[in-house]
């Protein structure tokens, strides 16, 4: 990519498209040696203050092809003028926001084959909760069963298809956010959809 990147200095689209190739890998190895750590049972020692709705926005430019490609209106909520600094990392943030947008697809795509075909949107907004700032991603996808509900945050479980999911996704979004003292909240409606909220410790202010 970066051999790539020395050869289209001169055109500057292309040129855009493969900075953000490197800028992906270089998120993705920051990322697995996060994910290392928590598998070896330690903290996410460099959380640090970050601005959740910078991160957000990145994911949100990186699914937009996906989003357009399945015709889903995203409904970006997220307060203007306001910094949403957490105590967090921006890659696991980055990575945990980017599961949940993929899942949503997922559902969506679920019920379009079931057949709601019109009016499917993702809302991502953030809410002031005081100690904490609450991310929200809600769809109008197939929702989620009473009883795959208890199994969501097991290693392995999805509803996926074999080759289409992992079943690691959720459980690993779980663990980093504990990781920072913050949670995952689920509510979801089977037939109408799911909202998933994400509470991520504010960061201490500055002295």
């Amino acid at each position: 990519a970066e051999l790539l990147e020395l050869q289209v200095r001169t055109n500057p689209e292309i040129k855009k498209s493969v900075d953000a190739i490197i800028a992906q890998i270089d998120r993705v190895s920051k990322l697995i040696r996060s994910l290392l750590n928590l598998a070896r049972g330690d903290q996410l020692k460099s959380a640090e203050r970050v601005d959740a709705k910078s991160v957000a926005n990145e994911v949100l430019d990186l699914m937009g092809h996906e989003l357009r490609k399945h015709d889903i209106q995203l409904r970006n909520q997220m307060p203007d003028g306001v910094l949403l600094s957490v105590n967090a990392e921006a890659g696991p943030l980055h990575q945990v926001l980017l599961n949940l947008l993929v899942n949503a697809v997922h559902a969506i795509d679920v019920a379009v084959k079931g057949g709601r075909v019109q009016d499917h949107a993702i809302t991502l907004s953030a809410q002031d909760s005081g100690s904490s700032w609450i991310l929200s991603v809600s769809d109008t996808g197939c929702g989620i069963s009473e009883a795959d509900m208890k199994n969501l945050f097991k290693p392995f479980f999805t509803t996926k298809d074999i080759g289409v999911g992992t079943g690691l996704g959720l459980v690993t979004s779980y663990r980093i956010m504990e990781s920072w003292g913050g949670s995952i909240e689920v509510k979801s409606v089977p037939g109408q959809g799911s909202e998933f909220r994400l509470f991520l410790p504010k960061a201490p202010e500055r002295d």
